[in-house]
């Protein structure tokens, strides 16, 4: 790490929600069955990486401490997991990693549309 720059603390919640951002918007792409297929092809042989579990609807989810910090290690595990999982999605769709950032550009907008009219009602 550079000096001077401070590393921001990234707890295994933060993960799970961006890990389930990824996933919902490739559900949308490629269907519940392939995302679910890639993300456990994808997944690294480390035992960290392993306690996540992916259910049948694709949600994922940590079996232990959501607010600990992730150690360095485990962030790169992280995100050599989601790197897969985006280099198997593009075999499919040369632009997936695009179109899923295209998605979660939506659903944010989605978000912010449908709360400022929650606030205005």
């Amino acid at each position: 790490m550079e000096q001077g720059v401070e590393q921001k603390n990234i707890t295994v919640e933060d993960l799970l929600d961006t890990l389930n951002s990824i996933g919902q918007c490739s559900i949308q792409i490629l269907g519940s069955l392939v995302t679910i297929k890639y993300w456990e092809a994808s997944r690294p042989n480390s035992k960290w990486v392993k306690s996540f579990k992916i259910d049948r609807l694709g949600q994922i989810t940590f079996s232990g401490n959501l607010t600990e910090t992730i150690e360095p290690d485990c962030l790169e595990w992280s995100q050599k997991w989601i790197e897969s999982f985006m280099k198997l999605g593009s075999q499919v769709i040369k632009d997936f990693p695009q179109l899923i950032n295209q998605q979660k550009r939506r659903q944010l907008t989605s978000t912010i549309n449908s709360s400022a009219l929650k606030s205005n009602s």
